[in-house]
């Protein structure tokens, strides 16, 4: 029902429509900070109790928005899957080591085989605030998960 004296404009009512679905989308996701890199040892380590070791390098320039950049690591093998920290990143520009070793024993499905990791090297993250990157650098790989003796 048209009110008296007030003009509809078709375009200025899509103009406000394609304004609310764009406010609507959450905030792209940031990429990668120049020069940050992480990848992961091709093969991880099963000890005879149970322990998983993932090994691997990363490189860094700086702090994150958040302070300083830590390492966290996840093995996917069918329906298992564990995430470890990698522990704090040393950013100076060098390429560094990093090595994580599982704190619990005896994973009964994880077994000598191949499997899926995911690397990050990320800020740490602030109760109630995103801020700065999620990950500065990222890396999913498949590895060989092999029986370590003795």
């Amino acid at each position: 029902m048209p009110v008296p004296g007030v003009r509809t404009a078709p375009a200025a009512l899509a103009v406000l429509a394609a304004l609310a679905a764009v406010a609507a989308l959450p905030a792209p996701a940031r990429a990668a900070r120049g020069g940050d890199t992480i990848a992961v040892a091709p093969r991880a380590l099963l000890t005879p109790d149970g322990r998983v070791h993932l090994f691997g390098t990363y490189r860094c320039t700086g702090p994150s928005a958040t302070g300083a950049l830590q390492i966290s690591v996840k093995i996917v093998q069918g329906d298992f899957q564990l995430g470890t920290s990698g522990g704090d990143a040393l950013c100076d520009g060098a390429e560094h080591a990093w090595e994580s070793h599982s704190g619990l024993t005896v994973f009964p499905n994880l077994h000598e085989g191949p499997a899926t990791t995911e690397a990050r090297l990320q800020g740490a993250a602030l109760p109630g605030i995103q801020a700065g990157p999620a990950a500065a650098a990222f890396e999913r790989r498949s590895v060989e998960v092999v029986a370590r003796h003795g």
